[in-house]
């Protein structure tokens, strides 16, 4: 930005024209205000650039597309991709079953794709960083599978357990997946 040439002018002592002292602060305070608002519209217009992006970069990483919508009143609505709200189904349908349900056979039945064997899922295209879970995404372990129910929780025979990272699960832990919907259900 740059400060009004009259301001500059006003300034200096050799010249003979000089503002008023209250019109001069005046006129500085607007300039700094029209600064202030400049700055906030461009940093939430880059915010929301930025959120937007990060967004649908991570669906499209995993499958999950979803569609975004710009509504009248100038907000943004996130509308959930079939295959997001299926895990989130079938997660809800292990944890209020409790210790009897098999995990990979609710995924399924909401169509979503989990391997029949837990450690045929391991280094597929699916797998996801402890830092990337979300409510749904499975724990895989050598003979079965946990629903993650937040980032430091998974659902694990029909309880919840606790754990600090991936380095503090059982001996037979392999890593987490994030069940895709399956090919053959349309």
């Amino acid at each position: 930005m740059v400060i009004p040439l009259f301001l500059v002018w006003g300034a200096r002592s050799e010249h003979d024209f000089q503002l008023p002292e209250a019109i001069g602060w005046m006129v500085v305070l607007l300039y700094i205000a029209s600064v202030a608002t400049f700055i906030h519209a461009s940093t939430s217009v880059i915010y929301q650039a930025v959120y937007q992006w990060w967004w649908n970069r991570r669906d499209r990483k995993y499958g999950d597309v979803c569609r975004i919508e710009q509504l009248p009143d100038g907000s943004i609505r996130h509308q959930r991709s079939r295959v997001s709200a299926a895990r989130e189904l079938a997660a809800n349908r292990v944890t209020s079953a409790g210790a009897g349900a098999d995990v990979a056979q609710v995924y399924r039945k909401a169509g979503l794709h989990v391997p029949e064997k837990p450690g045929a899922a391991c280094g597929g295209n699916n797998q996801v960083t402890p830092a990337e879970l979300v409510y749904g995404d499975l724990a895989l372990f050598t003979d079965h599978y946990a629903v993650v129910v937040s980032e430091h929780v998974i659902f694990d025979n029909g309880e919840p357990v606790k754990f600090g990272g991936p380095e503090h699960l059982a001996d037979n832990f392999l890593g987490f997946i994030r069940p895709g919907m399956d090919p053959a259900v349309k």
